[in-house]
């Protein structure tokens, strides 16, 4: 039996002329779908944090009125419109939030599929299984899947657009869908948008074919994904406003007299929100009051802001968050996150540092690179374990390399012995 499980291990096999590996996957994926759907029915309609209302709202609106607004009146640019839009699709369609959870445990299962595909292109061999077993050793990833937020839909895409682009042969064609893809990812989270020199540095890298005609699509596309968005922003707040107006706020949460590197939005803004206030007539320009004083505040102590600038970039990688939702916390989901991320961590920190620098050496750097942006820019604002997320696959990802060489290692002796 085990001579078998090795040998399983150690080739591709093929049954009904599917991979194993494959079949394994799309087992997983199913399996994800089925056990989404049923936590989803015990959640019910409950919503368990203010951010989740607040998506409700803008879709809802968009749905019934649309108009981009919290209170169906009034526009806004508070938020990134690609999640609110996916909303009110769900919305328009007779949807309700049962229906939102069940299409975030699709893209969730879909996120599976993709790591796996990632891995497999880059012949990772059984990475790829690995990766998407891992993934359900890591259950804060499935909680997050049932709430109300975007990181179900920003995981998707930007896997996608990992697998479509960061690849070692591709032809022009997967270039111009990944900048339609990044260019929805960027109206979903802009922020991702740290990433983009990884990928538009990846055709001469990885010396693809056309490399400049690639890079011209692809940033040409997703420009036009994002432009009317712009342009919907400057005719209502005539004023720039680069996909939503929400990056003072984050600031100046993260850069003023009472911030502390793991409160966030608990953080006591009042005297600026009051400033903001009174000096503003819509949320572009409540924005960039915030803004405007948080920068001034880091200007004027700058020793300070260096040093809570360096504890959030630490606090990018805790296992735990101080939540305004104090219902949320509870000390057996902070030991279950301290067990869960930080082997996986661990794991991905011995691959790149002691990896035998393979074909798939090219794919780790990508994505360590992609990791430590994000992280070194999340910090100039705050940092929340959920919006790190979406990166934290590629944790899994680096995780399942340094596995994949200890099992095939174990695979190859017990042959070898039997």
């Amino acid at each position: 039996m085990m001579k078998h499980s090795s040998l399983l291990l150690l080739e591709e096999r093929y049954v009904w002329g599917l991979s194993v590996r494959d079949l394994y996957v799309y087992f997983l994926a199913v399996f994800g779908m089925a056990v989404g759907f049923g936590y989803s029915l015990y959640l019910g309609d409950a919503t368990r944090f203010g951010d989740e209302q607040l998506y409700l709202d803008l879709g809802r609106h968009l749905s019934e009125h649309s108009i981009y607004s919290k209170d169906g009146i009034h526009s806004t640019s508070e938020r990134p419109p690609g999640y609110p839009f996916f909303i009110a699709g769900i919305m328009n369609l007779g949807g309700g939030i049962l229906a939102i959870k069940l299409l975030q445990f699709a893209f969730f299962s879909g996120s599976l599929i993709l790591v796996h595909r990632i891995l497999t292109q880059w012949d990772c061999g059984v990475a790829g299984p690995i990766a998407a077993t891992l993934v359900f050793f890591y259950p804060v990833i499935f909680y997050t899947t049932a709430t109300i937020y975007p990181q179900a839909l920003t995981t998707f895409l930007f896997l996608l657009v990992t697998w479509l682009v960061i690849a070692k042969n591709i032809d022009i064609n997967r270039w111009i869908i990944g900048g339609l893809v990044f260019g929805l990812l960027a109206f979903t989270t802009p922020i991702l948008l740290v990433t983009l020199p990884c990928l538009l540095l990846a055709p001469w890298i990885l010396d693809h074919k056309r490399k400049l005609l690639s890079v011209v699509l692809f940033m040409g596309i997703t420009i036009t994904i994002i432009t009317p968005w712009i342009v919907r922003n400057y005719e209502v707040f005539d004023r720039f406003v680069f996909i939503s107006s929400n990056s003072g706020l984050m600031l100046i949460l993260g850069n003023s007299d009472l911030a502390e590197p793991n409160i966030g939005p608990r953080t006591d803004i009042s005297k600026y929100r009051a400033v903001a206030s009174a000096t503003t007539s819509n949320t572009a320009e409540y924005d960039a009051s915030l803004r405007a004083q948080a920068i001034e505040w880091i200007q004027g102590n700058k020793t300070k802001a260096l040093k809570l600038y360096l504890r959030k970039f630490l606090n990018f990688f805790n296992f735990r968050n101080s939540l305004a939702s104090a219902s949320e916390e509870a000390l057996w989901k902070n030991a279950l996150m301290f067990l869960t991320y930080y082997p996986l961590l661990l794991l991905a920190v011995a691959q790149m540092a002691f990896g035998h620098g393979g074909k798939s050496r090219l794919l780790e750097i990508y994505m360590c690179t992609c990791y430590m942006l994000f992280a070194l820019f999340y910090a100039i604002f705050f940092t929340r374990i959920r919006y790190r997320l979406p990166l934290d696959w590629f944790v899994i990802c680096l995780a399942a390399l340094y596995l994949r060489t200890r099992v095939m290692s174990f695979a190859a002796k017990t042959s070898t012995s039997t």
